[in-house]
């Protein structure tokens, strides 16, 4: 497990510049012409006197 976490805090310091995506095809429009953005909220509570109150935000 600690291996992996350093796997990807290694991958998430590297620069966008520094990642080859040539073997990666391109999407058509067609692809991208049904597509819908969705948002998601994380909201975590914890219950403190009977009252809920936010303790983080994603």
């Amino acid at each position: 497990m600690e291996q992996q976490q350093a796997e990807l805090k290694t991958l998430s310091e590297m620069p966008n510049e520094s990642i080859d995506y040539s073997d990666i095809p391109l999407l058509a429009e067609a692809f991208w012409k049904d597509a819908v953005r969705k948002t998601s909220i994380n909201i975590q509570f914890i219950l403190s006197k009977n009252l809920f109150r936010p303790l983080c935000i994603h």
